[in-house]
Protein backbone atom coordinates (compact mmCIF):
# COMPACT_ATOMS: atom_id res chain seq x y z
CA UNK A 1 0.00 0.00 0.00
CA UNK A 2 2.81 2.38 0.64
CA UNK A 3 4.33 2.01 -2.48
CA UNK A 4 0.99 2.11 -4.43
CA UNK A 5 0.73 5.57 -2.66
CA UNK A 6 4.31 6.83 -3.46
CA UNK A 7 3.35 5.84 -7.44
CA UNK A 8 0.20 7.93 -7.58
CA UNK A 9 1.89 11.00 -5.99
CA UNK A 10 4.82 10.54 -8.89
CA UNK A 11 1.88 10.13 -11.14
CA UNK A 12 0.78 13.46 -9.99
CA UNK A 13 4.21 15.05 -10.48
CA UNK A 14 4.76 13.37 -13.40
CA UNK A 15 1.49 14.84 -14.77
CA UNK A 16 2.58 18.20 -14.13
CA UNK A 17 5.79 18.11 -15.42
CA UNK A 18 8.15 17.55 -12.40
CA UNK A 19 10.94 14.58 -11.57
CA UNK A 20 9.44 11.64 -9.55
CA UNK A 21 10.61 11.52 -6.12
CA UNK A 22 12.78 9.48 -4.72
CA UNK A 23 11.81 6.62 -2.13
CA UNK A 24 13.56 6.71 1.02
CA UNK A 25 13.46 2.98 3.03
CA UNK A 26 14.90 5.74 5.55
CA UNK A 27 12.01 7.89 5.41
CA UNK A 28 9.63 5.36 5.06
CA UNK A 29 10.60 4.18 8.98
CA UNK A 30 10.17 7.69 10.45
CA UNK A 31 6.87 8.04 8.29
CA UNK A 32 5.77 4.78 9.62
CA UNK A 33 6.74 4.82 13.20
CA UNK A 34 4.53 8.23 13.25
CA UNK A 35 1.36 5.85 11.52
CA UNK A 36 1.87 3.12 13.73
CA UNK A 37 1.43 5.82 16.47
CA UNK A 38 -1.42 7.76 15.87
CA UNK A 39 -3.32 4.57 14.63
CA UNK A 40 -2.70 3.23 18.00
CA UNK A 41 -3.76 5.78 19.96
CA UNK A 42 -6.33 7.24 18.07
CA UNK A 43 -5.31 10.76 17.01
CA UNK A 44 -3.91 12.82 14.03
CA UNK A 45 -1.30 15.43 14.42
CA UNK A 46 2.20 16.47 12.89
CA UNK A 47 3.06 16.42 16.54
CA UNK A 48 4.02 13.29 17.99
CA UNK A 49 2.93 12.13 22.22
CA UNK A 50 6.71 13.42 22.81
CA UNK A 51 5.99 17.00 21.23
CA UNK A 52 8.54 16.45 18.49
CA UNK A 53 7.43 17.44 14.58
CA UNK A 54 8.59 15.64 11.38
CA UNK A 55 12.44 17.28 11.98
CA UNK A 56 12.37 15.97 15.58
CA UNK A 57 11.48 12.64 14.70
CA UNK A 58 13.93 12.45 11.91
CA UNK A 59 16.83 13.83 13.75
CA UNK A 60 16.00 11.37 16.70
CA UNK A 61 16.35 8.86 13.34
CA UNK A 62 19.87 10.13 12.72
CA UNK A 63 18.45 11.67 9.52
CA UNK A 64 20.17 14.97 10.00
CA UNK A 65 21.15 15.54 6.00
CA UNK A 66 18.32 17.68 4.98
CA UNK A 67 17.94 21.25 3.71
CA UNK A 68 13.96 21.08 3.67
CA UNK A 69 11.57 18.61 5.23
CA UNK A 70 8.02 18.49 5.29
CA UNK A 71 5.08 16.24 5.31
CA UNK A 72 1.62 15.30 4.94
CA UNK A 73 -1.07 13.30 6.92
CA UNK A 74 -4.39 11.66 6.06
CA UNK A 75 -6.96 9.44 7.54
CA UNK A 76 -9.93 7.67 6.67
CA UNK A 77 -11.86 4.72 6.90
CA UNK A 78 -14.82 2.74 5.44
CA UNK A 79 -13.71 2.83 1.61
CA UNK A 80 -12.85 0.15 -1.04
CA UNK A 81 -9.66 1.97 -2.00
CA UNK A 82 -8.35 4.14 0.85
CA UNK A 83 -4.98 4.61 -0.75
CA UNK A 84 -6.35 6.24 -4.05
CA UNK A 85 -8.96 8.24 -1.61
CA UNK A 86 -5.82 9.63 0.71
CA UNK A 87 -3.56 10.62 -2.21
CA UNK A 88 -7.28 11.97 -3.74
CA UNK A 89 -7.76 14.17 -0.52
CA UNK A 90 -4.13 15.05 -0.73
CA UNK A 91 -4.50 16.62 -3.93
CA UNK A 92 -7.72 18.39 -3.47
CA UNK A 93 -6.40 20.13 -0.27
CA UNK A 94 -4.13 22.93 -0.75
CA UNK A 95 -1.25 22.81 1.36
CA UNK A 96 -1.23 18.88 0.68
CA UNK A 97 -1.14 19.33 -3.02
CA UNK A 98 1.64 22.26 -2.70
CA UNK A 99 3.85 19.48 -0.87
CA UNK A 100 3.19 17.10 -3.22
CA UNK A 101 3.83 18.93 -5.98
CA UNK A 102 6.72 21.34 -4.82
CA UNK A 103 9.87 21.32 -6.59
CA UNK A 104 11.84 21.86 -3.49
CA UNK A 105 11.69 17.90 -2.23
CA UNK A 106 13.93 14.86 -4.06
CA UNK A 107 12.77 12.53 -1.45
CA UNK A 108 10.02 10.40 0.25
CA UNK A 109 8.78 7.98 2.34
CA UNK A 110 5.32 7.24 3.03
CA UNK A 111 3.71 4.90 6.30
CA UNK A 112 0.24 3.45 5.91
CA UNK A 113 -0.72 1.65 9.62
CA UNK A 114 -4.34 0.46 10.25
CA UNK A 115 -5.50 0.86 13.97
CA UNK A 116 -7.74 -1.56 15.28
CA UNK A 117 -11.30 -0.19 13.99
CA UNK A 118 -10.12 -0.57 10.67
CA UNK A 119 -9.37 3.19 10.09
CA UNK A 120 -6.16 3.90 7.96
CA UNK A 121 -3.40 6.45 9.00
CA UNK A 122 -1.26 7.98 6.12
CA UNK A 123 2.20 9.82 6.86
CA UNK A 124 4.62 10.98 3.98
CA UNK A 125 7.73 12.68 4.82
CA UNK A 126 9.48 14.70 2.28
CA UNK A 127 12.85 15.52 2.28
CA UNK A 128 15.43 17.49 0.48
CA UNK A 129 19.32 16.90 0.73
CA UNK A 130 21.72 19.29 1.49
Amino acid sequence: MERSAFDLVNRERLNKGLAPLIWSDELAVIAREHSDEMAKFFYMDHTDREGRDVAGRAHDAGKDDWRSIGENLAYNSGYAAPVEHAVAGWMTSPHHRENILSGVWSQTGIGISVNSQGGYYFTQVFYSIR
